[in-house]
């Protein structure tokens, strides 16, 4: 079974931090700061500022994804502004965040959605820890929740990518044996863990999903919740869907069945329609896709503002 923390978020002060006009010097302020802290003092987790959210974070200093944000202040940015303004104009009331690794996502979408629940998974022990620190600083809005999210409940292997990006920790086996080594992880469905919540009177709103290849996985235990989701962002990775041997077809014809159009997450978070016969030619690309309910989020009249 998954093991639940309910947690809270910050006080609501808006999406993003205002431009700095030494944004150069403070750059390397926390680039001199990561030196200090990483090669003197060799300090297992740090404490990053990034700009987009309204408290600190922390982050692990050998992950590449937490270097980052403790270095340059930031993580995705077009993921980082579209999902912002989701969660400030789709109405919410659930947003789920599937594969929160450290949580960076889960308080930007708790900041940006005061009114909104937000139930963050994570099936990497080490990057759960964090997750559950970063949002434990209050006490009512979050469910942090360590399991992985599948087709099916029980207990699956992760396997952990090195320690550089941990946030490349997959359920699919890797090309080559798995350095960080191979762990046993609770599993769930979003259907199962709905009903188990007592969630079955509220709505899924948003959803976010990086679960490195697994995404059909997911999509195959929340059709229901799916459904009656308005916008589910994506990344979409052909390679490692064939790892997963799915054709990469076959996951976007769940997404259309399910009522789904993709978008490309532009600069600025802007959405661009796809076709989705691109999508299926695609090699190697990886790419963050924004899937738009047709009838929950086009024809709504929310649908101008959320595009961008």
């Amino acid at each position: 079974m998954s093991q639940r923390t309910r947690v809270s978020t910050p006080a609501d002060r808006g999406p993003h931090a205002a431009p700095s006009s030494h944004a150069g010097l403070d750059r390397f302020l926390r680039a001199l700061g990561y030196v200090l802290r990483n090669h003197l003092l060799r300090q297992p987790r740090l404490r990053a500022h990034p700009v987009a959210l309204d408290s600190p974070l922390w982050v692990a200093r050998d992950d590449g994804i937490g270097r980052r944000l403790y270095k340059r202040g930031e993580h995705e940015p077009e993921v980082t502004a579209l999902l912002a303004r989701a969660a400030a104009t789709i109405p919410q009331d659930v947003i789920l965040d599937i594969g929160a690794h450290c949580g960076f996502f889960a308080r930007l979408l708790l900041q940006s959605a005061p009114h909104a629940s937000i139930h963050a998974f994570e099936a990497d022990p080490s990057n759960y820890a964090l997750l559950y620190r970063n949002l434990a600083r209050d006490l009512d809005r979050a469910i942090a929740v360590h399991a992985a999210v599948a087709d099916a409940e029980g207990t699956l292997l992760l396997h952990r990518y090195k320690s550089i990006n941990q946030g490349k920790h997959s359920l699919i086996p890797f090309d080559e044996p798995a350095e960080g080594g191979v762990v046993e992880v609770p599993a769930t469905t979003l259907d199962v863990y709905w009903r188990e919540s007592s969630l079955d009177g509220r709505t899924p709103t948003l959803w976010k999903m990086d679960v490195e290849g697994a995404e059909h996985r997911v999509l195959l235990g929340g059709r229901d919740l799916a459904a009656r989701c308005p916008l589910i962002v994506s990344e979409f990775s052909p390679r490692f869907l064939r790892r997963a041997e799915l054709d990469p077809a076959v996951h976007v014809a769940l997404f259309e069945e399910l009522g789904f159009v993709p978008f490309r997450i532009a600069p600025g978070g802007r959405l661009e329609q796809l076709e989705t016969g691109r999508l299926c030619r695609a090699a190697d690309e990886r790419v963050e896709i924004a899937w738009a309910h047709r009838r929950l989020a086009l024809e709504q009249p929310f649908w101008p503002a959320l595009r961008g």
